[in-house]
């Protein structure tokens, strides 16, 4: 299983991502489907070995001819050497089983961030800046028009008014 891989999405082949998930999403199911399977097998090994133990200790105990309790019993059950293997067999079965569930569960996160990521695509997220094609109707281009033919007729009457003070002298 290549969990690290397949937990990483490639922005540049989003379709190439979206077309491998539904086969992450069903490999990681199965998968997680034959350690939940070998966590029932686990489970149930333990139970028949603890039954086995129980008759282990029962005959060594009848054996040396002791009057047992059922605390000896249980005791002994517990120091089982048989049963404490068994009891690791389902150990590792529950932790392989949380590892793969954290796989899926991770493969269904990407699912949602591929989703995200898609609403981002089509929301033009990543699209390339466009300037407006029609600058007279740009609001900052009007504007800078009209400060412009503010600026040159005020230049004009400023170019007017000295003209005539050159063309007589006398009026200020």
């Amino acid at each position: 299983m290549g969990f690290f891989n397949d937990k990483k999405i490639d922005l540049n082949n989003l379709h190439f991502e979206w077309m491998r998930q539904v086969d992450l999403s069903h490999q990681y199911g199965m998968d997680l489907a034959e350690a939940r399977k070998g966590v029932e097998k686990a489970q149930e090994a333990v139970k028949v070995e603890e039954a086995q133990a129980g008759d282990r200790v029962r005959l060594k105990l009848a054996e040396l001819n002791v009057k047992f309790t059922v605390d000896m019993v249980r005791d002994g059950v517990v120091l089982d050497e048989k049963l404490r293997q068994q009891k690791e067999v389902l150990i590792d079965a529950l932790y392989n089983k949380d590892v793969i569930n954290a796989g899926f569960t991770a493969i269904q996160d990407k699912k949602k961030a591929l989703e995200g990521l898609v609403d981002l695509l089509r929301m033009e997220y990543w699209a390339v800046p466009v300037e407006p094609k029609e600058y007279e109707n740009w609001k900052g281009a009007k504007l800078l028009n009209e400060s412009r033919q503010k600026a040159e007729k005020e230049v004009h009457e400023s170019a007017t008014n000295s003209r005539r003070r050159s063309a007589n002298p006398n009026s200020k």
